[in-house]
């Protein structure tokens, strides 16, 4: 598996094993703290079918699943940096679950071979009525994280605190090629939509150490449901 696949692990379905990972848990709110109001020179990326938004910074590049124009997008991104076109075609038009809704990737990153990004999966829980917690979900999660060879242990995990509403946080480190290595952080919650459980995680990723991770706890402090 590439460090690149291991470190977002958003293609993969939720894993149904108990958890068995090196977790640390914090009791405090490790979030960050919801923004009110969009910096001047951010953008707004809705996704009305998907039913949220979350902030571009300056200089980045949004791309939606559902966007008509989808296929312009990827090429006109892809005749300038063929790595980021690539990386984010296979997020957007590919198969699986959950399902990659939208990215939000930095350009200037395509040329370290680890693109800095902010990627958004939705995915049906069911019927409210048995449909598993948030909680569960959680330990699905790190079930899953758990399997990947890549990760380097342990993983931590703290409540959080978005516009779209109470989250759980979890951040981990994954050891890429070339001895680098990647940091990777996963918020989960949950919504009620047309009677359904609906699972949404945000999967921030940049190489570590890297500057983008205060810009991508920016964009993250940005995401909101929409009616």
């Amino acid at each position: 598996m590439s460090g690149r696949l291991a470190a977002l692990l958003v293609a993969a379905a939720l894993a149904t094993a108990a958890c068995t990972s090196s977790l640390a848990t914090s009791t405090g709110h490790g979030g960050p703290t919801p923004s009110p109001s969009l910096a001047a020179d951010w953008t707004t990326m809705t996704d009305a079918a998907g039913g949220f938004s979350v902030g571009v910074p300056p200089g980045w590049v949004g791309a939606r699943r559902d966007d008509a124009t989808l296929t312009a997008i990827l090429a006109a991104i892809t005749a300038s940096h063929a790595e980021l076109g690539a990386y984010l075609k296979s997020e957007l038009t590919g198969s699986g679950a959950p399902t990659v809704a939208a990215v939000v990737a930095n350009p200037d990153t395509s040329a370290s071979h680890y693109v800095s990004s902010l990627a958004v999966t939705r995915l049906d829980a069911g019927p409210v009525a048995g449909a598993p917690s948030l909680d569960t979900l959680v330990r699905q999660k790190l079930a899953n994280i758990d399997n990947e060879n890549d990760v380097q242990q342990p993983v931590t995990k703290t409540a959080a605190s978005l516009p779209a509403g109470p989250a759980q946080k979890l951040a981990y480190t994954v050891n890429l090629a070339g001895q680098r290595q990647a940091s990777v952080t996963v918020y989960l919650l949950t919504t009620t939509h047309g009677g359904h459980e609906v699972l949404y995680e945000l999967v921030l990723a940049h190489l570590a150490p890297d500057v983008d991770a205060a810009t991508l706890e920016t964009a993250a402090a940005t995401f909101r449901l929409r009616e």
